[in-house]
């Protein structure tokens, strides 16, 4: 018995020195790191902004863009070419908005409900593809 209320002290001991003694951090010792983003429907949380900029790849590797609907009108650069296009919006079919680019180089069919591109059609391709979101992307300016 004796040997077993010392392990308990040993362990006591040790927590208390590990700083698990049940002493919290005060709130204002917490960083801007450790905040979590609070949106405030003025200014754009940094995941809206992960959600609307980003690049994005036909499933077999070939295309590539970077869209960005940070900006008013959004903004599209295809891979490889070194300017951006505004792109314009028009009708499409129930529950999505189409944007093409003034060059017609970019066509996109995107979700209105959750902002998904459904379909691209850009150089070298005679119809929409689907396309995936791989990487994050810097804005276009």
């Amino acid at each position: 018995m004796r040997t077993f209320s010392w392990m308990g002290a040993a362990l006591a001991m040790a927590l208390a020195a590990a700083g698990c003694g049940g002493s919290a951090k005060p709130a204002s010792s917490a960083s801007d790191a450790d905040k979590p983003e609070v949106a405030d429907s003025q200014h754009l949380t940094e995941f809206q902004k992960s959600r609307l900029l980003g690049h994005y790849t036909t499933e077999d590797g070939k295309h590539g863009f970077i869209l960005d609907r940070t900006a008013t009108p959004p903004r599209a650069r295809l891979d490889g070419e070194s300017a951006y296009e505004e792109l314009t919006e028009q009708g499409s079919v129930s529950g999505a908005v189409e944007y093409t680019s003034p060059s017609k180089k970019i066509w996109l069919r995107v979700s209105k409900d959750s902002g998904d591109v459904m379909l691209f059609q850009g150089p070298g391709l005679t119809e929409g593809v689907s396309v995936m979101r791989d990487a994050d992307a810097e804005q276009l300016k």
